[in-house]
């Protein structure tokens, strides 16, 4: 985390060959990576991350594809790129899947990141918008 929040375009070589060869570590630290090279400005990796979230999730998503959708989420949050707001916009007005997964929720943290700059780690309580105001909003920048 630390390169991707303090780091440069510098940082690539090293980012890239950890990310590509799957490096060391949890799921944890493999998102790490992901979200710096995109926080970071890695064109390949922005590009692979917008395409991902264009997808719409399907109402018979499985739990896993739910989950991977909060974490496209959060990784578009985390790395503050305003150009992903449209795609991210995609998601806010999605169901709660499996009773407990809710990419709405998610997607308006996100844009709570990304737009009002909420600390991410603090997004829970110090969004300062609703998820229906985050719907508002979407609509008003018009589809993605």
């Amino acid at each position: 985390y630390t390169i991707g929040l303090t780091g440069s375009a510098a940082d690539f070589p090293l980012l890239e060959t950890f990310h590509e060869r799957g490096g060391f570590g949890t799921a944890d630290l493999r998102d790490a990576r992901e979200i710096s090279l995109v926080r970071l400005g890695s064109r390949r990796h922005l590009e692979r991350l917008r395409t991902e979230l264009a997808k719409p999730l399907l109402p018979n998503a499985s739990y896993q594809q739910a989950l991977r959708l909060v974490q496209l989420l959060r990784t578009a949050g985390l790395s503050g790129h305003t150009d992903l707001v449209p795609a991210v916009c995609g998601h806010v007005a999605n169901p709660v899947v499996f009773r407990r997964i809710n990419p709405g929720k998610n997607a308006a943290d996100a844009l709570s990141v990304i737009i009002d700059g909420v600390n991410p780690a603090a997004v829970a309580t110090a969004s300062g918008r609703s998820v229906d105001d985050w719907k508002a909003f979407c609509r008003e920048i018009g589809p993605r």
